[in-house]
């Protein structure tokens, strides 16, 4: 790779140690580095460098971080260094890995690749059965025999975090039984407990003889998951560590393919997920294994991660380099010697820890401290202090609230809802308690019990659904007084006259809608009941034309999504299956969780968790008090003498502490401490110990006096009515944003030049809609293909027989009546069997499948200024040909079109198809490899059609683009992009007058 102005930009203003980090590029190496120590930037120059010096290719190369906005973040900072190369690099969660690498060999993994993520539920049922269907005397207690379902859950989750298979924990429990029964002091020996056993032995038995019926829970519930072809979340890991582990030959082949690995945040590595780092990377006695880390900031133990992992590597690795990155660009000294002095009081290794230097030149202050005698004066405090903030010119996307929990945010966000402050909450919310997503359920439930006088009334109150509130109540007095069943008055013009409803027709009618939807629920699948319901109820438009519309349609998109996953697989699965699935989540506590809005201009409110890798202004920490940040009462339901196991969540001191750490980091120029002494029911509160353990000397404890006598002639604002925030659905700054990260695929460019609402509401606010019957199948038959050509590429012979039973077996992964798997079974299979007699034995073998194509763009003029608008796209097959040259095929299952109508030349033809090549055409020109030259030569585009016409017959269709297509097609591409960013087409139909979107939009939008 030539080395780039951007590389030898960012290489100049490395310190040192950054620096020594970059160019250290063989060899074990770990890097200690602290928050806001640089140490994305050292993660993506040391891969630039290892281009730059090496004949290593892109491909070469993998980096593992957690999170997928790690990955993205990775990702779009290395390519401001590389280029497009950047999206050639292995960048990957560990889970995104294990699943990429059962993908590409899938005849290695049957239970992953012939069966279906289990659902949490699905988890639950079988752990249920197993304990109603054996003798467990302590984990099914008499009482309450559902005690434990989810504390066995957790620690068989826990378990398979740590690499620990059912017959090791076994192992493990057998021996811990043993070294207790064999301890000399095992009973008194004398006094008057003589003969009993010591409590801290008898303890230790209590939990000994839970973790055996644990094992057999644990074991049981393994071959539970496999008659019902049901895999874990934990299991894509674990089974490729295991087949990695146990197949030498195929440990070889991974190796070899990643000559350089990159951890990030390797202090919250599990178990598993380090051995995986350990065998990719065990070929060489010293591996070319670069991590990064710090101990200080360990906070995932909770999801098995092991403190251990991080600090044994300079022990496993003798040679290894260590680097410690202790210069500080986000925070001032204040805050690094304030965070310094807390983690002062936790024990840990030393040589690990530096001290942290600031070089920003920021103005120095102390930490605040906020002491209020009630959590309501404490939310107004943050309310004005926040306000004064903005005014000074404070982002507000700079200023954060970090809380301790999930459910801290309602009390403060019912608070800030009735200020002129925006915000946005971006920890984890529950999906069924938002205010829409009730509102919805409301409706589903009187759908699912019609007759139920108590749900007709919720539905019928709801905002939206426009009935009078009055009529309601005469209606029901009216039932109540004559005897009638409420459902019975709904149902008739007479009763409503008889109850003098002011609108009885609107009231019947609504009735009518009603009933209409029973008979949907009765008869369509889930998906297609709750699109029906959305759109007649008045829902969609309700959250369309009304406040915060783009982060409700999220949220409803976010409902429609885990609808799809709980249903999948499931035949005829309909609205009261998913019910019934609905009361098991409330039964268990279980959260479905709703999907954070965009990042925008507003306050951002998170728990500490969620602030890891992040950094603001301003911070303001609050309910700072014992027992809610530290000193927290955990009972650890199961337990191992084993320290490298966690069978529960431990929550200790050590791990709050850390976490109040991370949270007090994340800060640049100001952090803010507060609690109240007084709970909202009058309990009392004492401060956090990590306040006293801070440096005193470094924190200003604020008098709230004076504060409190002003907040107190201001409660009435309490009662004022909640606003809503967020990004409207004419927002054109946030409209612009979204279509810059989203990006111009050529099935949005289409659906954009059949109407542009069209492309609005499917492709770029995303109205949720079910896959049709036509489109699962082609989903299945783009996958079996997909699959087909992967093993073709290892294998010299491809069989029928099982590609045929793939089908079958991705097919009942979906959600579709029984009627249609019939017919889709039927039609796949002979699709497929003829397409597979036509081309089996000329199969082109040397090809990429699903083909992902990014960092493309190009340059649109709008309002005197070019933007970089990027294109993207997803090829099912290139073809890989002589010196680079390639033919990009596109799989139809549809009909086969002639010649004429795939160009467009046809009257009732689109041209989107041959659009679509084109299109494909200009990202391969655009493709550069690292030295900036056109990585493949498109020589054809092909449309290869998987359906026989109906003579049977099978065609193909190859195209040669000319420039000038492609010339054309950008100026389309740079029209529709213009438009699209200035909002051009917002009064504007289609000529379709029947078009459901443009009726949407009539409905939803003023002009």
């Amino acid at each position: 790779m030539k080395t780039t102005q951007e590389f030898e930009r960012l290489y100049r203003g490395l310190n040192k140690a950054q620096k020594k980090a970059v160019d250290t590029i063989d060899g074990p190496v770990m890097v200690v580095a602290g928050p806001g120590t640089g140490k994305t930037t050292i993660l993506t120059l040391r891969i630039a460098n290892i281009l730059r010096l090496t004949d290593t290719e892109p491909e070469q190369i993998l980096a593992l971080t957690f999170t997928e906005s790690g990955v993205n973040s990775m990702r779009k900072k290395l390519s401001g260094i590389i280029g497009t190369s950047a999206y050639r690099i292995h960048i990957n969660t560990f889970h995104g890995f294990s699943n990429e690498v059962i993908r590409l060999f899938p005849d290695e993994f049957p239970r992953i690749i012939g069966g279906d993520n289990a659902t949490e539920i699905d988890q639950i049922q079988i752990i249920e059965d197993i304990l109603d269907g054996g003798e467990f005397s302590l984990l099914r207690p008499y009482g309450d025999p559902r005690y434990y379902v989810r504390h066995v859950l957790n620690a068989i989750r826990n378990l398979k975090r740590d690499n620990v298979s059912p017959t090791e924990f076994l192992s493990l429990v057998e021996k811990e039984k043993t070294e207790l029964e064999s301890r000399e002091d095992l009973y008194h020996k004398k006094g008057a407990h003589s003969g009993k056993m010591r409590g801290e032995y008898a303890k230790q038995e209590k939990y000994i003889k839970k973790n055996e019926e644990l094992a057999r829970v644990y074991r049981e519930y393994e071959s539970g998951l496999r008659e019902k072809g049901l895999y874990d979340f934990e299991d894509m890991i674990i089974e490729a560590v295991n087949k990695i582990e146990s197949d030498e030959q195929f440990r070889l082949i991974l190796q070899e393919e990643y000559q350089y690995i990159l951890a990030d945040e390797h202090q919250d590595a599990n178990n598993a997920q380090n051995k995986l780092l350990e065998l990719l990377s065990s070929f060489f006695e010293s591996p070319n294994l670069f991590i990064v880390g710090d101990e200080k900031q360990a906070i995932f133990r909770f999801q098995g991660a092991s403190l251990e992992n991080f600090l044994y590597f300079k022990d496993k690795y003798p040679d290894v380099t260590l680097i410690a990155l202790t210069d500080n660009y986000r925070s001032t000294q204040v805050i690094l010697d304030s965070s310094h002095s807390l983690i002062e009081s936790d024990d840990g290794d030393t040589e690990l820890r530096a001290k942290l230097v600031s070089k920003k030149q920021l103005i120095e202050k102390n930490i605040q401290l906020n002491v209020f005698s009630k959590p309501v004066f404490e939310y107004m405090f943050l309310s004005e202090e926040i306000r004064s903030l903005l005014e000074k010119g404070v982002e507000a996307s700079n200023i954060a609230i970090l809380y301790r929990d999930n459910k801290d945010v309602l009390d403060l966000a019912r608070h800030l809802s009735k200020t002129d402050i925006p915000f946005q909450i971006e920890s984890d919310m529950g999906l069924l308690s938002d205010e829409d997503m009730r509102k919805l359920i409301a409706i589903l439930r009187a759908v699912e019990n019609p007759t139920d006088t108590d749900l007709l009334v919720s539905l019928l109150s709801i905002d939206f659904v426009g009935v009078l509130h009055t009529d309601i109540y005469k209606a029901l007095k009216y039932s109540q007084k004559n005897k009638i069943d409420f459902v019975d008055v709904l149902a008739s013009l007479e009763h409503l006259g008889g109850a003098r409803v002011s609108k009885k027709k609107e009231l019947n009618n609504t009735y009518r809608r009603l009933m209409s939807w029973t008979s949907v629920a009765k008869n369509k699948l889930l998906l297609d009941t709750l699109e029906i319901i959305v759109r007649e109820s008045g829902f969609l438009n309700n959250i369309l034309s009304s406040g915060g519309s783009i982060d409700r349609m999220k949220t409803l998109e976010t409902f429609f999504t885990e609808a799809g996953r709980i249903s999948e697989g499931k035949l005829d699965f309909k609205l009261a299956n998913f019910m019934s699935h609905l009361d098991i989540l409330s039964q268990y506590n279980i959260m479905l969780r709703k999907k954070n809005g965009e990042v925008g201009n507003g306050i951002r409110l998170m728990t500490a968790h969620k602030s890891k890798g992040l950094e603001f202004d301003h911070v303001f920490i609050i309910g700072v008090y014992h027992g809610h940040w530290g000193g927290r009462r955990s009972i650890r339901q199961f337990q191992t003498q084993n320290k490298s196991i966690s069978l529960s969540s431990s929550g200790d001191n050590s791990d709050e502490r850390r976490l109040f750490y991370v949270a007090l980091t994340r800060a640049r120029e100001g952090v803010y401490i507060s609690y109240a002494t007084l709970s909202e029911d009058g309990r009392s509160r004492l401060p956090s110990q990590f306040i006293e353990e801070m440096d005193r000397s470094l924190i200003d404890e604020i008098s709230v006096l004076e504060y409190e006598k002003k907040y107190e002639g201001q409660m009435p604002e309490r009662y004022a009515p909640q606003k809503m925030f967020g990004p409207e659905i004419d927002d054109k700054k946030y409209l612009n944003q979204l279509f810059l990260e989203q990006g111009l695929s050529v099935t949005a460019l289409n659906n954009y030049m059949t109407c542009p609402w069209q492309y609005f509401y499917n492709n770029l606010i995303r109205i949720p809609k079910p896959y049709s019957k036509f489109q699962i199948y082609g989903s299945v038959i783009h996958k079996v293909l997909r699959e087909v050509f992967d093993k073709a590429k290892h294998d010299k012979k491809v069989n029928k027989t099982p590609i045929l039973s793939r089908f079958e077996e991705i097919l009942s992964g979906h959600t579709l009546s029984t009627t249609d798997y019939k017919e889709l079974l039927e039609k796949g299979k002979t699709a497929l069997s003829g397409y597979f007699d036509k081309y089996h034995s000329i199969w082109h073998k040397n090809v990429f499948t699903e083909f992902k194509v990014e960092g493309v763009s190009v340059d649109v003029e709008v309002e005197d200024k070019v933007i970089k608008v990027p294109l993207k796209g997803f090829l099912d097959k290139i073809e890989i040909l002589d010196d680079n040259e390639v033919n990009v095929v596109d799989y139809k299952t549809g009909k086969p079109k002639s010649r004429n109508a795939i160009e467009g030349n046809t009257k009732t033809s689109d041209g989107n198809y041959f659009r679509q090549l084109v299109f494909y055409k200009l990202l391969m020109d655009e493709l550069k490899d690292s030295s900036g030259q056109t990585r493949y030569k498109m020589v054809e585009g092909v449309i290869d059609f998987v359906e026989p016409d109906q003579r049977g017959n099978y065609k193909k269709e190859k195209f040669v683009i000319k420039e000038s297509e492609k010339e054309d097609l950008i100026a389309d591409i740079k029209d529709v992009s213009k438009e699209i960013l200035e909002l051009s087409f917002w009064n504007e139909r289609c000529k379709n007058r029947e078009c459901e979107f443009c009726k949407i939009r009539d409905l939803t939008i003023s002009s």
